[in-house]
């Protein structure tokens, strides 16, 4: 019986002191201060944000097209007049009849021309799409970060669980002890007594072994020390530590594939405008040393059409590549909101039989605890076995257990649903 009492106290102090810790380490971690600053610590999201900036930047490339280019432009050239164009020169200097050096400023605007108004319309959207791209991964980072929290918790309240069934047990020791000593009761109920101590013993170390794995694991996400990590206990916790995350508006996972529709179409249209006629302008001015079969002038300009007529099937093929990207798009949306109103659907049951259940195990639980009380009272009264007593701490334990457990489901699936549809975790 030695061994068991040294057992029980053991675990009550190993339980006792890791609980200690959770609430005077600078305090239990919240909700809010994991998903920030795993946001703030996750390369992830630091990735797409460049991507994003790249995007960004691709589209205030084609947006310069608006805008009339300027260059300076000097050129000398020797032998048969006529022979610059491979130069790259244009404008006044360009001219055929021009001999000798040359030097100028010229100036090219496209002023007509839908391929480049599609175009940016198409990179605008793929913008958006990349934009909320950004959100769904920080969509799938907060979810992660919350599922692991949650595992903490549903450890700690294990462990609070645990810390109580424990004292219960440590009592039920000491009174087996003293009728098996005045001979009152059998010395087998000793071992029992024993082999339920050990069970309790082996549930408290594998709970605390769980949480101190989703703390390392919340180390690592947030870049916080483990050593400082403090998980709360489900009791303390509330929907109103999911007050963070607000905000409520287009899921990420939707709003991304409605963008990604728009780009879509946008491409279909920048590919059948190749086949419009485009209207472009030039104007340069500047000097050449001579120019002697025409008049010599100082500036040129001008402008002109271009009409693709044929070009090999290139354009109708770009075409129908682009509708059935679009058709791909259009399902990709169909699938996208499938998925969300599946995933609510599931996320609404969650909650729902969280919120029964922890109905029931309320009443469960003061079952459990009169239960307890009675077959201890038909024990020391000669009335009943140690079989119920044990039975009832067992069942107790479970109670115990799985109210933890459910509430952190209920509020892991809240949370999740809030995410799932728009909300952001509060700066």
């Amino acid at each position: 019986m030695n061994r068991v009492k040294t057992t029980s106290l053991l675990l009550l102090c190993s339980l006792c002191s890791a609980l200690r810790a959770a609430d005077t380490s600078g305090g239990a971690l919240t909700i809010a201060e994991v998903l920030r600053r795993a946001e703030q610590a996750s390369p992830e999201l630091n990735a797409v944000a460049a991507r994003e900036s790249q995007a960004r930047e691709g589209l205030r490339i084609l947006e310069s097209l608006y805008y009339p280019s300027v260059e300076f432009q000097v050129i000398q050239s020797y032998g048969y007049a006529g022979s610059n164009g491979a130069l790259g020169a244009s404008g006044l200097i360009s001219s055929p009849f021009r001999v000798g050096p040359g030097a100028e400023l010229v100036s090219k605007l496209s002023l007509v021309d839908h391929s480049r108004t599609y175009g940016v319309r198409a990179a605008r959207d793929e913008l958006r799409a990349l934009e909320e791209q950004t959100r769904i991964v920080r969509y799938r980072l907060d979810q992660a970060m919350l599922e692991i929290f949650f595992e903490a918790v549903k450890s700690r309240g294990e462990a609070d669980a645990w810390q109580e069934i424990t004292a219960e047990i440590d009592q039920v020791a000491k009174e087996v002890d003293r009728l098996v000593r005045t001979g009152q009761h059998s010395p087998v109920e000793r071992y029992l007594v024993q082999d339920q101590m050990d069970e309790a013993a082996m549930a408290g170390e594998t709970t605390q072994l769980k949480c101190r794995i989703a703390l390392k694991r919340l180390a690592i996400f947030t870049g916080l020390d483990e050593k400082t990590l403090a998980c709360p206990s489900p009791a303390t916790l509330s929907e109103k530590d999911l007050a963070v995350i607000h905000g409520m508006g287009d899921s990420p996972l939707v709003a991304r594939a409605a963008a990604e529709v728009q780009a879509a179409h946008a491409g279909v249209s920048q590919r059948s405008a190749e086949r419009y006629p485009r209207v472009v302008a030039l104007a340069s001015v500047g000097d050449v040393s001579q120019s002697p079969l025409v008049e010599k002038k100082d500036y040129s300009g001008g402008f002109g059409v271009i009409l693709p007529l044929f070009e090999g099937g290139q354009i109708s093929a770009g075409i129908h590549q682009a509708e059935a990207r679009a058709a791909e798009k259009e399902n990709d949306l169909l699938t996208a909101r499938l998925t969300l109103d599946d995933q609510n659907a599931r996320y609404d049951e969650v909650m729902t039989s969280c919120q029964i259940k922890l109905h029931y195990l309320e009443d469960e639980k003061r079952a459990a605890v009169q239960a307890l009380n009675l077959a201890r009272e038909r024990y020391l009264s000669f009335l009943g076995p140690l079989i119920e007593v044990r039975e009832a701490l067992r069942n107790l334990a479970r109670i115990e257990t799985q109210q933890s457990d459910v509430k952190a489901d209920f509020l892991l699936a809240a949370g999740s649903k809030a995410l799932l549809n728009g909300a952001a975790v509060r700066r």
